[in-house]
């Protein structure tokens, strides 16, 4: 099952994200651009420059990805961190707001789901290597079913760091809450490093057997759509040239 290790879990905001360890977490925030594709030029140069000027490396390092499938195909994603809550206090302003304001912005259409995303890192794997690509899958968890969340979550964890393929995964929860009507509870981040990943062969479920036992995978879907509503994908892009690092 593809989807399940293709999980970039981002994710709830149910408080599971309040851990003991409130030092050196991993947050990102995330915001949902629509461009003028009748002015796309004019938006790498606005993004590049700033991104580039205010956004170069540090906590206030910022990744623009193109979003390549799924609902929002065509937009951007913003991307900000890893931070911390108290990094937000001193984030850039003044003349980045403006720069922002009167040379990004006209080049925007819209902009919608700023989010924070903060990591599980208990459940998450080979999170400092930074992958070209990612794919992420949403879930939404149905209400009243928060309380069996991590223990689906570690049985697909568990057999992730025992397969060991080298790719990243991670999961992240959505920080502040989103409603059922809403959703986006989960994102669960798979890094690739090129769409011919999807060609390669989907041993999950064998893997799962492995792990677990024998026919534990029947009742784990069963277990999967009881706690989960909703979900769908997404593959993001890094776009280089918009980014703030350089050689990103």
């Amino acid at each position: 099952m593809r989807n399940l290790i293709l999980l970039l879990i981002v994710a709830l905001s149910f408080n599971l994200s309040a851990q003991d360890d409130d030092e050196g977490y991993i947050m990102y925030e995330t915001v949902r651009l629509q461009p003028n594709h009748a002015d796309l030029a004019g938006l790498k140069k606005a993004m590049s420059e700033h991104n580039k000027t205010y956004h170069k490396d540090g906590v206030y390092t910022a990744l623009v990805w193109n979003i390549s499938s799924g609902p929002d195909v065509g937009k951007l994603v913003w991307m900000m961190g890893p931070c911390t809550y108290t990094d937000l206090d001193s984030r850039p302003s003044g003349a980045h707001d403006d720069h922002w304001t009167s040379q990004v912005l006209p080049h925007i259409k819209s902009q919608k789901n700023g989010e924070y995303w903060r990591q599980d890192d208990d459940l998450s794997y080979k999170t400092d290597e930074q992958s070209p690509m990612v794919s992420i899958s949403y879930v939404e968890i149905r209400e009243g079913q928060v309380h069996r969340l991590q223990g689906m979550l570690k049985k697909v964890s568990d057999v992730v760091k025992a397969t060991d393929d080298g790719q990243p995964w991670s999961v992240y929860y959505n920080e502040f809450r989103q409603g059922w009507k809403i959703g986006r509870h989960i994102a669960l981040v798979s890094g690739i490093n090129s769409w011919s990943d999807f060609d390669k062969p989907d041993n999950f479920r064998e893997n799962f057997e492995k792990h677990h036992g024998e026919n534990t995978w029947n009742a784990f879907n069963l277990e999967w759509d009881d706690v989960f509503s909703d979900g769908w994908d997404e593959i993001w892009t890094l776009n280089t040239d918009m980014s703030g690092p350089d050689g990103q």
